[in-house]
């Protein structure tokens, strides 16, 4: 599957999204393969045929068909299986979970203007910039 055919794939970099494995993309790769076998039907591929909007129902199918299983204990045990054989056919570590950091935290623009108020306020009173800073000469110096 292309999300973990090498190393740097998308399953692979993006490993926080495919935990568990997306359903929807579980019903999209159902719907390609059902895509391909149906362009072998008379015997002989038929490049013609397109994976068109005429899928989508069948997409939705496989969805829906899925989601009646999501809450199964054992269920839930197959989609992290789906992610750590991806990973190893992809020859990809598994990342540990980690805390979220300062880049994927959403802040409103008033939370912001009232953080660096709060900062200029209580943290660089006085502060201008770089040049108001006076430097101890180091003993090399003196």
């Amino acid at each position: 599957m292309a999300f973990f055919s090498h190393p740097t794939a998308l399953g692979c970099i993006y490993q926080a999204q495919f935990t568990p494995f997306p359903q929807k993309t579980v019903a999209l790769v159902l719907t390609s393969i059902e895509h391909g076998i149906e362009q072998y039907t008379s015997g002989n591929f038929d490049g013609t045929m397109r994976f068109s909007k005429g899928y989508k129902d069948r997409y939705t199918a496989h969805l829906n068909a899925l989601k009646k299983y999501e809450e199964e204990r054992l269920w839930k045990t197959y989609w992290k299986k789906l992610l750590r054989d991806g990973l190893v056919h992809a020859g990809a570590q598994v990342e540990k979970p980690r805390a979220e950091s300062a880049t994927e935290v959403e802040a409103t623009q008033a939370e912001i203007d009232a953080d660096m108020a709060r900062l200029a306020e209580e943290e660089l009173d006085g502060f201008v910039d770089s040049s108001d800073i006076e430097f101890e000469p180091t003993a090399e110096e003196e």
